[in-house]
């Protein structure tokens, strides 16, 4: 026999709650009952007194309310698993006949006992045999009816039940889904920061090597600056392009300070792409990317130009160099590049488009598509929420 986790198990509240709504419903019944009966007898001329009535009939209603919670215990300790239904069947039809001849029992008892008689036990057994051939049926639809009503109940309990606990188990997955998207792009963000610190420091050395303390000291300078308006941004993950552009700016004093008049760098920003707000510290690399293997190799001047324009709901990036372009072999990614893959990726997986392609010309171009997200007045003072 199947059972009830104990969890699940009736307890004393719960048959509190059977016995007193089977009282409430049964008595109904017998009042009904007994009624009907009287209306019956008044029209065919023969009256009976309905205080007779009432004792006659409510005694066999009430004794079924008295067990109806020994029913409702019983019913949900058995479940019905696939494969055992019938055994299970077999069982509740088995204990409907113990019911019956209890509740007639029961009921012979009552009766006896209104009447202020006690009967010899032939005399008993032979009434409750008597009374079960004329109820039986009425015995076993009661059953039926109250172990019906019970996994009634409780499948309903055990729906909502799941359903909670669905409910609570979508929320607790999103919010380790969340939890976990920003533990990625947080360490991705503290993997791009000394990446950048390192090459900062090296062209820094550099010039020291090379005797050129007062560069050195400006670089330094520069790269305070923009180590400080990194501090500055918080977590925030996310921040406007203008914002983007002032640590774009801090970043290109430092290496304008290495490469001098060897460095030329184009603006193209659409005004309607300014507040638009897209992953923090993704321009840099990019930059940094062309200056190192592109405009930084050109033996005259080297030109960045940085297009940024809103269409078609879409933030349209592009980072183009005069550089010799893509290498023949298949590159190996650096840290910086690879970097701003996994954040897009993080923030707008399967809704953006980035890659490094040969430019029309000569160089390289790194276009990329975003979905054009602004800055609401609510987040004016904090750049690093989006809309």
């Amino acid at each position: 026999m199947i059972t009830a986790p104990e969890s699940e198990r009736p307890t004393s509240r719960f048959l509190l709650n059977v016995l007193l709504i089977s009282l409430a419903a049964t008595g109904l019944v017998g009042l009904f009952d007994s009624g009907q009966y009287y209306v019956f007898k008044e029209i065919g001329g023969k009256p009976i007194p309905w205080q007779k009535l009432v004792v006659n009939y409510l005694p066999f209603w009430w004794t079924a309310a008295l067990l109806m919670p020994a029913v409702a215990w019983f019913a949900r300790r058995l479940a019905f698993p696939a494969g055992r239904r019938i055994k299970i069947t077999m069982i509740h039809i088995a204990t409907a006949l113990v019911y019956a001849h209890v509740h007639i029992g029961a009921t012979q008892l009552a009766y006896y006992g209104i009447q202020g008689k006690i009967p010899l036990w032939t005399e008993f057994v032979a009434s409750v045999a008597k009374r079960l051939t004329q109820v039986v049926e009425l015995e076993l639809m009661l059953y039926t009816i109250a172990v019906a009503a019970v996994l009634l109940v409780e499948a309903n309990r055990s729906y909502r039940e799941k359903e909670r606990a669905s409910a609570q188990l979508a929320v607790e997955k999103a919010n380790l889904q969340a939890s976990l998207a920003d533990a990625r792009l947080d360490a991705l963000r503290m993997q791009l920061q000394p990446h950048f610190l390192f090459n900062a420091l090296h062209a820094i050395s550099t010039l020291i090597m090379r005797g050129d303390n007062e560069g050195a000291h400006r670089m330094l300078l520069a790269l305070s600056d923009f180590l400080r308006m990194t501090l500055d941004s918080g977590n925030s993950q996310v921040v406007p392009l203008d914002v983007e552009l002032d640590f774009l700016e801090a970043y290109l004093q430092i290496q304008r300070e290495r490469f001098g008049d060897r460095l030329q760098v184009s603006l193209e920003i659409d005004d309607a792409a300014r507040k638009a707000v897209l992953p923090a510290l993704v321009l840099q690399p990019l930059v940094e990317n062309s200056v190192r293997h592109g405009a930084g190799k050109v033996d005259g001047v080297g030109t960045i130009t940085i297009n940024a324009s809103a269409r078609d709901e879409r933030l349209m990036i592009t980072v183009a160099d005069n550089g010799p372009g893509l290498p023949a072999e298949i590159p190996v990614e650096g840290v910086g590049l690879g970097n701003i893959r996994a954040r897009l990726q993080q923030l707008y997986p399967d809704d953006h488009a980035f890659d490094l392609a040969d430019g029309p010309q000569c160089g390289t171009v790194a276009p990329r598509s975003l979905p054009l997200r602004c800055q609401t007045e609510t987040t004016a003072s904090n750049p690093g929420t989006e809309s």
